[in-house]
């Protein structure tokens, strides 16, 4: 996966510039950069990096940030009744 396919994945969700940034810092959302050779994903918070998690690939990197916004859509959206997901 590439951060071009994750935006695609987080639109999907509903999920917009409010939530995440790529590529830069930006206060209070998750951020996934690139750091020297590593990837790293974590929350920002006036100007403060919480719960930093580095990656070797860019690929496992996304796979842990569309993790991250999965779990954030299913708390969002619980299920209520048969079949209703929103």
């Amino acid at each position: 996966m590439s951060v071009q396919l994750l935006r695609i994945y987080l639109d999907d969700l509903g999920f917009g510039e409010r939530d995440y940034a790529i590529g830069h810092d930006a206060d209070d959302r998750f951020c996934l950069v690139r750091d020297g050779d590593k990837w790293v994903v974590y929350f920002s918070e006036r100007g403060s990096r919480w719960d930093d998690v580095s990656f070797d690939s860019e690929k496992v990197a996304c796979m842990f940030m569309l993790g991250l916004f999965t779990q954030r859509y299913v708390e969002r959206w619980p299920r209520h009744g048969s079949g209703r997901t929103r």
